[in-house]
């Protein structure tokens, strides 16, 4: 069987504060991985329209800390999660938006909903 290499987005953190929905951690934009399949692995699944607005700081060329207030949280259980997702999916138009910075980030939200 003949082994793809892909490029993979991956997203680590935790809560700051369950309570208040507030996620930090850190997210690697540039991923190899060799994986015969393409598959989404994720747990703790959180989507695109949950994050009302961001905060990012570029540590290096491939890794960027976060903080981001998450409207769709599950509740208390949710203390930790991971998304290893491949770059041509959803996972891409999210980096996209935390490379443009916090401004067009915030503003996001109100312009899908306008649409």
């Amino acid at each position: 069987m003949k082994l793809a290499q892909k490029r993979y987005y991956l997203q680590a953190g935790y809560y700051l504060t369950p309570q208040l929905k507030i996620r930090a951690g850190l997210a690697r934009t540039n991923y190899s991985l060799e994986m015969g399949r393409g598959a989404t692995q994720e747990t703790f699944p959180y989507h695109l329209n949950s994050y009302y607005s961001s905060i990012k700081y570029q540590l290096s060329k491939s890794f960027s800390f976060f903080a981001a207030y998450d409207r769709g949280a599950r509740g208390a259980n949710d203390f930790a999660f991971t998304r290893l997702t491949p770059l041509k999916s959803d996972a891409f138009k999210f980096k996209s938006c935390f490379k443009t910075g916090f401004d067009r980030f915030s503003l996001w939200p109100l312009a899908q909903s306008a649409e």
